[in-house]
């Protein structure tokens, strides 16, 4: 009976080793292929920088930054070209008001010569509403 007994705890045993041991392959595995991702990550950067070497097609740094140059170009007349609608209308209304003021000077002044008044008065007379719209209108 001893024997039996010692014979089945031998076979319980051995069951046992072998699950350890296959939990040991199973450990061993995850940790080779965790050793080689740790390889395949550290490899990365190299990757991506070749990657991109080739998707700049290994265009030297000053070649970027004259592209770079070039593109803040274009954006720069693009700002340009928006402003400037802007400076015309500021512009416009300039010289619309300045128009405006000549002829009510114009208009001024013919109007003191219909009253048939002496000719150096009416100089006088335009010099002072030119000084006034100039000062009302600065």
């Amino acid at each position: 009976m001893e024997v039996l007994a010692a014979q089945r705890a031998l076979a319980i045993k051995d069951e046992e080793l072998k699950l350890v041991l296959e939990r040991l392959d199973t450990k061993e595995n995850e940790l080779k292929n965790l050793k080689e991702a740790a390889v395949v990550d550290a490899n990365d950067p190299w990757k991506l920088y070749s990657l991109a070497r080739e998707r700049i097609g290994e265009r030297s740094t000053g070649n970027l930054a004259i592209k770079k140059l070039k593109v803040e170009a274009v954006q720069l007349q693009v700002e340009a070209a928006t402003g400037d609608p802007q400076k015309l209308a500021e512009t416009s209304r300039e010289l619309l008001n300045k128009a405006s003021l000549s002829i009510e000077a114009n208009v001024d002044s013919s109007i003191s010569m219909k009253k048939g008044s002496d000719p150096d008065l009416v100089l006088l007379e335009n010099n002072n509403v030119s000084r006034r719209l100039k000062q009302s209108h600065p």
